[in-house]
C-alpha cells in the first residue's frame, strides 16, 4: 500500500480552468482487524507494542511509541470457562435485562447479518448516566465517568491536547489497574489507556 501510495501522480484538469490536485494519503480509518493484518499479529495482541492479554497487567507504557488514529472503542466480553459460566450467563442476563428496562438499550445480542447490538450509539447510552451504570453493573462509577470521557473525546473528531489526553487516558488505566487488576484490558481499551497520547 505505502509503495503505491508513493507512485501516486497529481491530476490536472484543464477544463473550465486549470487545477492541479495532489493526493496525499494517510491510513488512519482502520480498525484493529486491519490493523492486526497488517502488522501481523493476532487479534488478543496489540499491533503496536505485541503485548499479550496475560502481560497488559503489568505493561509499561513509558517503553512504548507509535502515531496512530482510533476507529472506534466499542464494549466486549471476555472467556468464561468451567463452572462459572452458568453463573455468569444468569449475571449477563440480569444486568442485560436492568439494562433494558432502565436505559432502553439492548447489550451483546446478535444481529442477523451484521454482528450484534454493541455499537457507537448503544455505546454512547451505556455511558450515559455513570451513577446508574455503575449500580447496574457493579462497577466502579469513577471509572465508568472517565470511560466516558473518553468515549465523548475520541468521538469529537476534534484536535485535543494530545498531552493531556495522554496524561487522563494512563490515569484511567492506573485506576483500572488498581482496582480490576484480575481482569487484563481487551486490546482495543489497552490502545486507547496506554497509546493514547499517540494515536
Amino acid at each position: 500500500v505505502t509503495s503505491q501510495i508513493t507512485q501516486l501522480t497529481p491530476l490536472k484538469l484543464k477544463e473550465p480552468f486549470e487545477i492541479t490536485i495532489h493526493f496525499k494519503l494517510v491510513l488512519t480509518m482502520a480498525d484493529g482487524k486491519v490493523w492486526n493484518a497488517l502488522t501481523d499479529t493476532s487479534s488478543m495482541t496489540c499491533y503496536i507494542c505485541k503485548v499479550k492479554p496475560n502481560d497488559l497487567k503489568k505493561f509499561d507504557r513509558s517503553n512504548h511509541q507509535i502515531n496512530e488514529s482510533v476507529l472506534s472503542i466499542t464494549v466486549r466480553e471476555w472467556r468464561i470457562v468451567g463452572k462459572l459460566k452458568e453463573e455468569f450467563g444468569k449475571r449477563k442476563q440480569y444486568i442485560q435485562e436492568q439494562l433494558h428496562q432502565r436505559l432502553g438499550i439492548i447489550v451483546d445480542v446478535p444481529k442477523q447479518g451484521c454482528g450484534n447490538t454493541n455499537d457507537g450509539n448503544t455505546a454512547r447510552r451505556f455511558f450515559k448516566d455513570p451513577t446508574l451504570l455503575s449500580e447496574i453493573i457493579g462497577v466502579n462509577e469513577n471509572l465508568i465517568y472517565r470511560f466516558s470521557i473518553l468515549l465523548k473525546v475520541i468521538s469529537l473528531g476534534l484536535e485535543i491536547d494530545s498531552t493531556k489526553f495522554g496524561k487522563y487516558c494512563q490515569e484511567t488505566a492506573e485506576l483500572h489497574r488498581k482496582l480490576y487488576e484480575w481482569y487484563p484490558l481487551p486490546p482495543s481499551i489497552h490502545k486507547l489507556l496506554d497509546h493514547g497520547e499517540v494515536i
